[in-house]
């Protein structure tokens, strides 16, 4: 009798110990599950941190190609010559803003064609529009300067990515973005359609603003410029909401927002005159608010990691 109670012992002690081991595995799986998923939803943070830096690195491009427009203008047109093989339009038909002879322009900056006629750059033709003189508006505009082709052409590039960095870090992936967000967002609620559509609505009218340059189809693209500011301002004004107003990305995205409208409202408001600045103030202005704008994704992946 004692050496079965023995055994009967022995059993149930090797039993509730393989309980207990089987236990501990199953929740050392949960664990590692768990921590799979997370992974899953969150990119490690060296990861996340080298696709902020490239992000930065292209808005820095973006902003160096719209801010020294000009710059690039009197470059490729004139100091590499490009004004000679490029534009044929006879100087004598073209007009600057502000009453300034165009044909003085050409002869002062030795604007010639192949026969040795003074030329200049009409409508989509240079590299860039030309810096020289103001347009018949009075003045220059980021749509002016890109209106040739080569420009719509690298703005569309440079501008491709800060517009990717909108859809990845914000409708793109939805499981990752409602993480940032207030617990009441969902993938089903209003305001992330709100997001998704106005975000989709930028970046169809967008595209029409390069389609339709400014010296082509100029009253078109006064219309898409328009319908794809004001589709970016509801997208912004939402994405603020739903990651709380108070936040540190909340407060960002609205000081940057403001920065960018007001920027913008003041440029197109400035009176034009025979200075420099009221000629540019517009271009400034749009650089400005469009460098604001592709900013937001940018930071707000920055402080994220």
């Amino acid at each position: 009798g004692s050496s079965e109670d023995e055994a009967f012992r022995q059993a149930a002690a090797s039993e509730n110990t393989s309980s207990h081991s089987g236990e501990g595995a199953a929740q050392d799986m949960e664990g590692g599950e768990s921590a799979g998923h997370s992974h899953e939803v969150v990119p490690p943070s060296g990861s996340t941190l080298r696709f902020g830096i490239f992000q930065v690195v292209m808005l820095g491009l973006f902003m160096l190609f719209v801010f020294l427009l000009p710059i690039w203008s009197w470059l490729l047109n004139d100091k590499l010559g490009e004004v000679g093989r490029l534009c044929a339009t006879p100087a004598s038909e073209l007009a600057c803003g502000g009453g300034v002879d165009y044909g003085e322009v050409a002869a002062r900056l030795g604007r010639t064609g192949r026969s040795g006629e003074l030329v200049g750059c009409g409508c989509g033709e240079g590299a860039l529009a030309d810096w020289s003189c103001p347009p018949e508006s009075g003045y220059f505009s980021i749509s002016y300067f890109i209106s040739p082709a080569p420009g719509t052409g690298a703005m569309a590039a440079l501008s491709g990515w800060p517009i990717l960095a909108q859809w990845i870090h914000g409708v793109g992936d939805a499981e990752l973005f409602c993480k940032q967000c207030s617990p009441a967002t969902a993938t089903s609620s209003r305001a992330y359609a709100v997001m998704w559509y106005s975000q989709l609505g930028f970046q169809f009218f967008y595209g029409l603003f390069l389609i339709n340059t400014l010296c082509v189809q100029p009253l078109a693209h006064a219309i898409v410029v328009g319908t794809f500011i004001v589709g970016l301002i509801v997208h912004f004004i939402t994405l603020a909401i739903v990651m709380g107003i108070g936040t540190k990305a909340g407060k960002l995205i609205v000081s940057l927002s403001a920065i960018g409208i007001i920027t913008v409202l003041m440029g197109y408001f400035f009176p034009v005159g025979s200075s420099w600045f009221s000629q540019h103030a517009l271009w400034l202005g749009e650089c400005i608010g469009l460098s604001c704008a592709f900013a937001v994704m940018p930071v707000l992946n920055l402080l994220r990691t």
